[in-house]
């Protein structure tokens, strides 16, 4: 059986490594920066693993406070040698069970030159098979087009509207505004 517990300061400098693997270098957050957020509250790093041998199988990284309730998941990864097997499957469910409470999740595609377009339609499908919706979104991260994801659980999935304000107050609460522009999310 998979659990999931939260992840350690400890935990998220050495998983940050596979971060840089799984994740394009323009849409990771720096390492510092996700130091910062998880020590004030406003990033959740959480480590799936398996029960019977406690070993560590997979991570998901989670913007959790927002003003509106919207939460988003920023990064979740499978270790190279769980993949394949239904792992994220059963992370993302742990995942909404434990966010069970917020008004919806958020899931943020950045679309780069470099990504293959069948590497998209995977990510867009995983996160449609739990519900999420896509919403019209205009920002960009790492100078990439995001393809918006949400998925309601009190609220609406159409946050299109309020959308900049969701995603504004949602990076704010550990990076510093002035290096946030929602047309453009900034590396930092």
């Amino acid at each position: 059986m998979i659990k999931i517990r939260k992840g350690t300061r400890a935990e998220l400098r050495k998983y940050y490594t596979v971060m840089e693997i799984d994740f394009d270098e323009k849409e990771l957050l720096g390492k510092q920066t996700m130091q910062k957020g998880l020590a004030e509250g406003s990033l959740d790093m959480w480590v799936a693993y398996e029960d019977e041998s406690g070993i560590d199988i997979a991570y998901a990284v989670v913007l959790p406070k927002c003003v509106y309730g919207y939460a988003i998941i920023k990064y979740l990864g499978v270790f190279p040698w769980y993949r394949n097997k239904g792992v994220g499957t059963d992370v993302m469910r742990l995942l909404l069970a434990e966010y069970k409470d917020t008004t919806g999740l958020i899931a943020e595609i950045p679309v780069f030159e470099e990504n293959d377009d069948e590497q998209i339609t995977r990510l867009r499908n995983f996160f449609k098979r739990f519900g999420f919706e896509e919403v019209k979104a205009d920002y960009r991260i790492g100078g990439a087009p995001v393809i918006l994801m949400c998925r309601p659980v009190t609220g609406t999935a159409d946050i299109a509207p309020v959308s900049h304000r969701i995603i504004t107050d949602i990076y704010t609460r550990f990076i510093p505004v002035e290096q946030i522009d929602i047309h453009k999310l900034k590396e930092v």
